[in-house]
């Protein structure tokens, strides 16, 4: 399936169910609404959480590596199978995102990312989130976006893909705005505005943007990560250079330093949050 033609073929069907939604709210949550479709609207980026490493070598010009990438450089360094490496990677994942990755065209050129209207994202796969712009598709690229994570949401082990459900909860980029809304529509009014953010994307949940072209140093606009992160890495890297550093603090410093150092070069903010 292409995945893109797909999100097209959904034009107009998110905002018909928020315009429907929000014709029959009452005024303060029809308000309320309507200040999170335009928070969306006016924060919304799309971010990539990394590994410090991971970050570090992005940051300092090195091409960013979907898993596919990675697992076939890992195998010509090797000469282990290529397979092989993916499926150790992906430990229990393994088997959804092979019939993922069956269903969708070219799966193998794809890239992962989320939608992002601040904070620092989904920090269980890094507590780096790159910002790489508001609008993957002013590169040149084409990007869907899908109301859940798509190995969690829409793929079984044994079932396959839920493909019904799928195509329901896709939508390109122009109507990212309301698919955010639809999928909180319940929690909006009762969560402070403050909290929009998290609520659309961290741990928890997020909305998972798909796209078809390596993003590039040149798109990041700023760096985030959580405040209790770069106070230690600051601490480790800067704060008593008398202080022995195990082995592994001593990776950490280093590549946090070349990380502030790449991102000072490259004009891109390093901001905890």
């Amino acid at each position: 399936m292409d995945i893109f033609e797909a999100a097209r073929a959904n034009e107009g069907r998110h905002r018909g169910r928020y315009e429907a939604a929000l014709a029959a709210a009452d005024a303060d949550i029809a308000a309320r609404l309507g200040a999170f479709v335009e928070s969306v609207a006016r924060d919304g980026s799309v971010s990539i959480n990394m590994r410090l490493f991971v970050a570090e070598n992005f940051i300092s010009g090195h091409p960013y590596e979907n898993i596919h990438e990675f697992c076939e450089r890992m195998a010509e360094l090797s000469g282990r199978a290529a397979p092989d490496i993916l499926r150790e990677k992906l430990g229990s994942y393994w088997e959804r995102r092979t019939k993922f990755d069956a269903y969708l065209t070219d799966s193998w050129l794809l890239y992962y990312a989320a939608l992002n209207i601040g904070g620092t994202g989904a920090t269980s796969y890094g507590d780096f989130c790159v910002i790489l712009g508001r609008c993957l598709e002013l590169h040149g690229r084409r990007v869907a976006y899908l109301r859940d994570d798509s190995l969690n949401g829409y793929v079984d082990a044994a079932a396959g893909v839920d493909e019904s459900r799928l195509l329901a909860d896709l939508c390109a980029e122009a109507e990212r705005v309301y698919l955010a809304a639809m999928k909180h529509i319940d929690d909006i009014p009762r969560t402070d505005a403050g909290g929009w953010d998290s609520m659309v994307c961290s741990d928890r949940s997020y909305i998972e943007a798909i796209f078809d072209a390596r993003p590039g140093r040149q798109e990041v606009s700023e760096i985030r990560l959580p405040a209790s992160c770069y106070d230690r890495l600051w601490d480790i890297a800067f704060a008593d250079f008398s202080r022995p550093l195990e082995p592994g603090e001593k990776a950490e410093a280093n590549d946090f330093a070349q990380l502030l150092d790449a991102a000072g070069t490259a004009g891109i903010a390093v901001r905890a949050v």
